[in-house]
């Protein structure tokens, strides 16, 4: 895994002196950083040194950086990483980008000749790692994560209200905004070419395109495709590893993929770390007994999500170190099931929403999916000035369904969740994976499988349905192992403890926790309504102080403006201190 930063000066521009020596500062939070510089160009960057085989490759005038698992695939076959890095950095280097459509995994990717002056960068079919890309004074600067560029003074930093107001309203930016005035995240399916004094985008996968595989004749039919997509994907992922790390919570994703593990003879460590009391913590715990895995839990505390995961993961390698354990330190690379439930078991779509767009057009579509969804920010919160931000998400929602507009309006709806919420789903993991020390195998977001998705009728997937047919033909008789289902989807079938506390419908934690991580809340933004760097002539310091002491009090719930506050707290800070 490598993390990565480029300069690069177009025509008529110099790089800023120094600004190799900058970069290299930034990346020694990640490690001890490799830098190469020309004329024109400068590269930093660093091999986490999380995944079994190396991400760098450097020479004396080139260097070629790899975050995450290319897949490439031969025949419709993965051929290893090691193989994927190696041929994916030739073609790189040569800047020929016809082996991209044949990457399967979720990776992103430098490369740079100095010898030539040419660098060239490029994310997945669903940009699913992310990098970020900015250009000041005619030189373009790209990193792996937006950190690196917030912390770059060569690039100034001006708040982007829209995107930070989708921030708010999603929990990420839509289409390739982000909280600052130019700076982007480099589309789905692109490269970014530089050489000669110039860029320039390339696309070389769109999903927004009708084509792709031939409609499975039957439900039947599409259950084994997907099944099929889905065991390659893992498959491939695998490659001869014996022994693996799993999230194994109570829900349907990750025991999908601990399932295709164990049915492949792999030694399977399994992690938990729900709270005590939620179905998900039983639920795991059942389905890690029935296919015979290494289960740990990690159950106390009331620490977030995910510092939870971080926590859980640590002391699973502490306990394994204790017992003797020669392998519990080299498992880096966990098995994830994000991203499952958006393209197999299309959460945050209805019939109603797929209906709308088929009879009422997209517009209506975009209306449903905002109210369904609850994709508000509250005009409370904001100064009289900027309340017409209030109407950002639906805008948003709106101009990204007309991007789809090509496709079948039920998938276009679905498209919509791929390209915002599949894709950057993982953001904040790749933030601070530096920092995490592990990394994750991603089979859900393998582009077959997505395509073997698509090419079925939306209504067979909506609702969990044709993930419930899936369910039926696991191993180890895991189908009849209970599992958490969402609200309005189709049920788990199987009989299970009711008292036990349901992740959406009665919340992770118990009651009285939540109420105290509400009220903490509250409390921890006293400081920032006074601080000089509170956007004051955006957000509204009276309307939200007020809100606050009322939660403070127990009068009524208005945290979620406290939460919906933060990402322009935390932009307009940076902002201000690099401006």
């Amino acid at each position: 895994m490598a993390v990565f930063m480029l300069a690069y000066a177009t025509a008529d521009a110099l790089l800023p002196a120094g600004v190799e020596q900058r970069m290299t500062t930034i990346l020694c939070a990640a490690g001890t950083p490799m830098t190469l510089r020309s004329a024109g160009l400068a590269v930093a960057c660093v091999d986490l040194g999380l995944w079994p085989s190396s991400s760098v490759q450097s020479g004396s005038a080139s260097i070629t950086a790899i975050a995450g698992d290319p897949v490439m695939c031969v025949a419709g076959a993965g051929i290893g990483r090691a193989e994927s890095i190696k041929r994916l950095a030739a073609a790189l280097l040569a800047q020929d980008l016809q082996l991209l459509p044949s990457c399967e995994g979720t990776y992103c990717a430098l490369a740079a000749d100095l010898s030539r002056g040419t660098a060239t960068v490029v994310v997945d079919k669903l940009a699913v790692r992310p990098v970020y890309v900015g250009t000041h004074q005619g030189v373009v600067y790209a990193a792996t994560a937006l950190w690196m560029l917030e912390r770059l003074a060569d690039l100034p930093k001006q708040c982007d209200w829209r995107g930070i107001t989708e921030v708010s309203a999603f929990g990420y930016a839509l289409a390739d905004r982000t909280s600052y005035l130019g700076i982007e995240a480099l589309p789905p399916g692109t490269a970014l070419v530089c050489g000669g004094g110039r860029t320039r985008t390339v696309n070389y996968w769109d999903w927004r395109r009708p084509a792709g595989m031939a409609a499975p004749a039957s439900a039947k039919d599409a259950v084994e495709c997907i099944e099929s997509a889905f065991h390659r994907a893992v498959d491939d992922r695998l490659g001869k590893e014996n022994e693996a790390l799993a999230f194994l919570s109570g829900g349907m994703d990750s025991r999908y993929i601990a399932s295709r593990l164990r049915q492949q003879g792999v030694q399977l460590n399994t992690l938990n770390f729900a709270p005590e009391g939620s179905a998900d913590l039983a639920f795991g715990r059942m389905a890690a007994t029935a296919m015979g895995a290494r289960h740990f839990e990690f159950g106390a505390g009331d620490a977030p999500f995910a510092q939870r995961k971080s926590d859980a993961i640590a002391a699973w390698r502490q306990q394994r170190t204790d017992e003797g354990s020669a392998r519990a330190q080299d498992l880096r690379v966990l098995w994830s099931g994000d991203g499952g439930s958006v393209v197999l078991g299309h959460v945050y779509l209805n019939d109603d929403i797929v209906a709308a767009a088929r009879t009422g057009g997209l517009d209506a579509a975009a209306t449903l999916i905002q109210r369904h969804n609850k994709y508000q920010v509250s005009p409370r919160m904001f100064t009289g000035k900027y309340r017409e931000l209030a109407a950002v998400p639906l805008l948003g929602i709106r101009e990204e369904l007309q991007r789809c507009a090509a496709l079948e309006p039920g998938r276009a709806a679905h498209l919509f969740f791929v390209l915002n919420d599949q894709r950057r789903h993982l953001v904040q993991h790749f933030e601070h994976v530096h920092e995490l020390g592990f990394d994750l195998h991603l089979p859900f977001f393998d582009g077959r499988l997505m395509q073997a998705v698509f090419a079925c009728p939306v209504e067979l997937l909506v609702g969990h349905r044709l993930y419930n047919r899936l369910f039926e033909r696991l191993p180890f008789g895991l189908g009849q192992v209970p599992w958490q289902a969402y609200p309005g989807h189709e049920p788990c079938p199987v009989q299970h403890d009711g008292a036990l506390r349901r992740q959406w419908s009665d919340g992770w934690f118990d009651a009285a926790t939540d109420r105290k991580k509400r009220i903490a809340l509250a409390t921890a933004m006293r400081s920032q309504l006074r601080s000089s760097a509170f956007p004051a002539q955006v957000l509204s310091r009276l309307d939200l102080s007020l809100a606050l002491q009322l939660t403070r009090w127990g009068v009524r719930d208005y945290s979620y403006l406290a939460t919906g506050a933060q990402p322009f707290i935390r932009a307009s800070g940076i902002a201000r201190a690099t401006s």
